[in-house]
């Protein structure tokens, strides 16, 4: 039954209305949800590009960007803001403030539309190593003393400090750091020190300290260039999280030749890392593995040389083998990536049609995020 409301009753009501009304914030209700109704794997992370924080974005396209991240269950945006320096002077290391011009405006806009997103700075480097008559050499600007100190230095800038937008105003904090360190090396116990050592200074305290590792499959039956299982442990008691690149594994001799080949590829490494990982972590809590899926075109190399191809690395594929090490072999496995999203999500046009990866997004979604 209905109680009638006293004049005054209605009055109170109404201003109350009107007053949460005015207080809502602008982007409380922009973000959109998509059905998620079983297992909801909601800890995802997306690589998005570079031009999106080199650039101050429009709030209204930072709140469509990140709405659509939401819809899609992603957790953690890995906000690529450029390749750090590989020189033989005071800058290696570091990186230019032109890289990130647009990011301080990105971290308040997300954070109104989305707050439970986590911006992370994704920081590149591309030389690792050279090749001489085909054997690996190491770089050895990377991981020195003048490297290790800008790096600490960017970081500790962007996530401890934070940056204006315009120079004036809050400052705005990215939540942590991913690293993309290419290529890879066997064991790498300079890349392992320069770990340690922004764990130890701009990133004692952070919890998103995550970093993309390395997949290689076999070459006629045999095993080139993985990280030992030993290795891997090393790397989880330093990093909060480890991001393993399942993707780009064919050509050059590689035995991945069929979805089949891709498949158990996914299956028999997400088992070696998880295994490998246990239990390991720092502040004793476990390294979390989010593996990443690829959604992008063709690659060739050479002329010639397919080293991806999406008719066999694809989405559906890598999550078959993926749920088969999780459910035959009890793979713990927090989240998975996509690479790259502006791809996946249709953001490419007209280079990728918004149409080219419908595919994948409904794969994303029912056997993954619903696992339907």
């Amino acid at each position: 039954m209905f109680k009638k409301f006293s004049t005054r009753l209605v009055l109170m009501l109404t201003f109350t209305l009107i007053i949460n009304l005015v207080s809502v914030p602008v982007y409380a209700e922009t973000v959109p949800t998509e059905a998620c109704s079983t297992n909801c794997h909601m800890n995802n992370a997306a690589f998005l590009n570079a031009d999106w924080f080199a650039y101050a974005q429009t709030s209204a396209n930072i709140q469509t960007y990140v709405s659509e991240l939401a819809a899609k269950k992603i957790k953690y945006q890995f906000a690529d803001i450029g390749l750090l320096n590989n020189t033989s002077t005071s800058t290696n290391g570091a990186l230019s403030a032109y890289n990130y011009a647009g990011l301080a405006q990105w971290i308040k806009f997300s954070k109104q539309t989305d707050p439970n997103q986590l911006i992370i700075i994704d920081l590149n480097y591309s030389d690792r190593f050279t090749r001489v008559n085909g054997v690996k050499v190491a770089n050895p600007n990377f991981g020195n003393a003048t490297f290790n100190k800008n790096l600490n230095a960017l970081i500790h800038k962007l996530v401890n400090v934070g940056i204006q937008i315009g120079g004036t105003g809050p400052f705005y904090k990215a939540d942590g750091v991913h690293l993309d360190i290419e290529g890879f090396m066997q064991n790498d116990n300079t890349l392992l020190n320069t770990l340690k050592y922004l764990r130890n200074h701009a990133l004692i305290t952070n919890t998103n300290f995550s970093m993309s590792t390395p997949v290689d499959p076999t070459y006629s039956g045999t095993v080139k260039y993985q990280w030992s299982n030993a290795y891997i442990a090393q790397v989880a008691a330093v990093l909060n999280m480890i991001n393993p690149m399942i993707y780009d594994q064919m050509g050059w001799g590689s035995d991945i030749y069929t979805t089949a080949d891709y498949q158990k590829l996914w299956t028999d490494e997400i088992t070696r890392y998880s295994k490998a990982i246990g239990n390991i972590g720092p502040g004793s809590i476990a390294s979390k593995l989010v593996p990443t899926l690829p959604s992008y075109a063709m690659k060739v190399a050479d002329d010639s040389t397919i080293y991806h191809d999406p008719a066999v690395e694809n989405i559906h594929a890598a999550l078959s083998g993926l749920n088969a090490a999780i459910n035959l072999n009890s793979a713990m496995v927090h989240g998975v990536g996509i690479f790259w999203w502006s791809n996946f999500i249709g953001r490419n046009a007209p280079a990728y049609p918004a149409g080219l990866f419908t595919t994948d997004q409904s794969d994303w979604m029912t056997m993954w995020v619903n696992q339907i």
